[in-house]
């Protein structure tokens, strides 16, 4: 690590812990998904990168809880958009996965 910091001229200091929003997200997640610069074998790893970036807000960045989520603990449903237009994607976490991974902890 310290030869990359070295190699690219990176500051050693620490930054501030600024915390990170969901708005915060979309213009990423935009970038993500219309980016020409970065190839991906499949576009459906573009959509993994920005739900784990999404999903990594709601599990505070918990490594052993990102490690631990499959797909089997997600739920995918189409909602009717209520002003009209297609349908939106769903996705939401199973209550069992939220309990057992993400649950309180102990102090």
């Amino acid at each position: 690590m310290r030869h990359l910091v070295d190699k690219r001229g990176l500051d050693k200091q620490p930054r501030a812990n600024i915390p990170v929003y969901i708005e915060d997200m979309i213009p990423f997640n935009e970038t993500i998904l219309q980016t020409r610069e970065k190839r991906f074998h499949l576009g459906f790893q573009r959509i993994i990168l920005c739900l784990y970036n999404t999903i990594g807000l709601f599990t505070i960045n918990r490594k052993q809880a990102m490690l631990a989520l499959q797909f089997k603990h997600l739920q995918i449903s189409l909602q009717q958009d209520p002003h009209g237009g297609p349908p939106k994607s769903m996705i939401e976490l199973e209550p069992q996965f939220v309990k057992s991974v993400l649950g309180m902890s102990k102090l």
